[in-house]
């Protein structure tokens, strides 16, 4: 809803800061060469939320963002899936809308058990996309 819109500026202040800070550990490429990559959301999902929180937080950061990935049709609600039944639901259940340019951090809201993560990566690097890591804004 409208609150959410509202933190998603803060949010990505957090995200961008958080990516300055791993830049300046040499964790990451600095800003100016990375990309933010929003991780996939169910279109359901995100017309329930008002739309796509993870994409606006990215955006709110100030950072490069390519939302470019998503879920295909096929892909249920993950809660109360279990970790096998989560990477069962996503195989092969994200879609490449582009090739974004690399390299590019993964973003998610929420990390449960991987699976968005782990097929979203699989996707990004069957395209010759480097992913040079995953910023989760939550872990479950």
């Amino acid at each position: 809803g409208r609150g959410r819109r509202v933190a998603c500026a803060y949010v990505g202040a957090a995200v961008r800061a958080a990516v300055d800070f791993l830049a300046a550990r040499g964790e990451l490429p600095f800003a100016v060469d990375l990309t933010l990559v929003p991780a996939p959301t169910r279109a359901r999902s995100a017309r329930l939320r008002g739309g796509d929180t993870v994409t606006a937080v990215c955006a709110s950061s100030g950072l490069s963002t390519v939302p470019c990935v998503q879920h295909r049709s096929s892909v249920r609600d993950s809660v109360g899936l279990d970790a096998a039944a989560r990477r069962r639901n996503l195989a092969e259940g994200v879609d490449l809308l582009q090739a974004p340019p690399s390299p590019v951090l993964l973003v998610d809201d929420v990390v449960t058990t991987g699976a968005t993560v782990e097929a979203t990566c699989a996707v990004l690097f069957s395209a010759g996309v480097e992913v040079s890591g995953v910023l989760a804004v939550c872990a479950a």
